[in-house]
């Protein structure tokens, strides 16, 4: 894992309070972020910050959608996930 990749996961744990092993990893997109954690505590705290703000889309086809939905999948290397959105 680079520096680079190691810094965003730090960022995503601090901004949600979750450990850091659990963030795999997180973005921000012009209508909407994404974090995905594995380990289902901490894709609930998160979504549970990301609801209680009333956060919303801004922005494109999906503007004014509510925020802090939670996707659970197997992803590629086999792990099961939460993907979370803000």
């Amino acid at each position: 894992m680079s520096e680079e990749e190691k810094d965003d996961r730090v960022y995503w744990a601090e901004k949600f309070g979750v450990p850091v092993d659990h963030v795999i990893w997180g973005q921000v997109g012009n209508c909407y972020g994404r974090v995905v954690v594995n380990n289902k505590e901490s894709a609930e705290k998160i979504s549970k910050q990301v609801r209680e703000s009333g956060a919303t889309a801004n922005g494109g086809f999906l503007h004014g959608m509510r925020l802090g939905n939670i996707n659970s999948y197997t992803d590629s290397k086999g792990r099961k996930v939460w993907d979370i959105t803000h």
